[in-house]
């Protein structure tokens, strides 16, 4: 996972690469973890790069919402093409992927 902060438009941007499951997710929790306290307003998760994802790594990306929301900031989700593997897989798992960023924060 890469964290970037330098991009004035989008906050502080993270990439998140390869696998996002549940063997990831603590990793990845860990990093997120880390974001809370930096102060920006918005987030925007980068999801370029996941080669696989399941329903845990959808349950982390719900819960960094909630709690960016909780103090007043957003989530955004880079748009994604619908056949790259996170949004199929939100899919198949009966998951609203632009439901997971906060209003307006799917971002293109």
């Amino acid at each position: 996972m890469t964290v970037t902060t330098n991009d004035p438009a989008r906050g502080i941007v993270v990439s998140v690469e390869g696998s996002a499951q549940i063997g990831d997710v603590e990793a990845i929790a860990a990093e997120f973890r880390c974001l809370l306290p930096a102060g920006s307003a918005l987030v925007t998760l980068s999801l370029d790069s996941v080669s696989r994802a399941d329903v845990s790594f959808f349950q982390l990306v719900a819960a960094l919402r909630l709690t960016l929301e909780a103090s007043g900031r957003r989530l955004a989700i880079g748009r994604l093409p619908f056949d790259h593997v996170v949004p199929r897989t939100a899919e198949l798992l009966g998951i609203g992927f632009e439901g997971l960023a906060s209003p307006s924060g799917v971002t293109g």
